[in-house]
């Protein structure tokens, strides 16, 4: 029912970066660039039920989780994805396992 985002400043085009989101046992939400926060705002919640779809990473096909009409195609590479249950340290090098 709700969208919660956070936006860095910085422009990334065209670098190779470590990208760490965090959604926190607060609801706060974290984004952070090689290690650094670039970002930091507040969820309402958590994801309340199971998604109606499986995970896409680098694309939004089928219903929109966001502000947008396209599926925001990433364009670029993807080394290596992860996703946690519970919080971790976004230490730059050594993923998001702290």
């Amino acid at each position: 029912g709700s969208i919660a985002s956070v936006v860095g400043e910085r422009e990334i085009t065209g670098e190779w970066v470590e990208l760490t989101g965090v959604l926190t046992g607060a609801c706060e939400l974290a984004l952070y660039v090689d290690g650094e926060e670039v970002a930091r705002g507040q969820s309402r919640y958590f994801i309340p039920v199971d998604p109606n779809e499986g995970m896409q990473i680098g694309r939004d096909v089928g219903t929109k989780v966001g502000d947008y009409t396209t599926d925001n195609g990433f364009v670029g590479l993807i080394a290596e994805v992860r996703v946690y249950d519970g919080e971790r340290s976004p230490r730059r090098g050594q993923g998001s396992d702290g």
